[in-house]
């Protein structure tokens, strides 16, 4: 008593959709660089290293003193104090020349 449904016919259809992304290279740029910083969050030991120098006992010339610190715990800091050693003494013993 209140109408009926009759079926007509189907009509096929199609939507086509033309789009451009004027950002996407600099986003994919900034993922990218992200990830870069993650890896070397994780990969890389965090350590700080003190240097510094006072004067010596005698009166003449400086000393130099050095320190580490391995911030991520159970690292061994002699080794990069050794290494830092080394590549001080072999600066102070072979100084580059200025070039003008």
């Amino acid at each position: 008593g209140l109408g009926s449904v009759t079926f007509e016919g189907v009509e096929p259809w199609v939507r086509v959709q033309v789009s451009q992304t004027p950002g996407k290279q600099i986003a994919l740029g900034g993922v990218v660089l992200a990830l870069i910083g993650l890896c070397g969050s994780l990969f890389i030991r965090p350590r700080r290293v003190w240097l510094r120098v006072v004067p010596a006992d005698e009166g003449e010339g400086s000393r130099v003193e050095l320190a580490a610190l391995d911030r991520s715990g159970g690292g061994d800091t002699a080794a990069v104090v050794d290494d830092l050693r080394l590549a001080i003494v072999e600066a102070l013993d072979h100084p580059q020349e200025d070039t003008p």
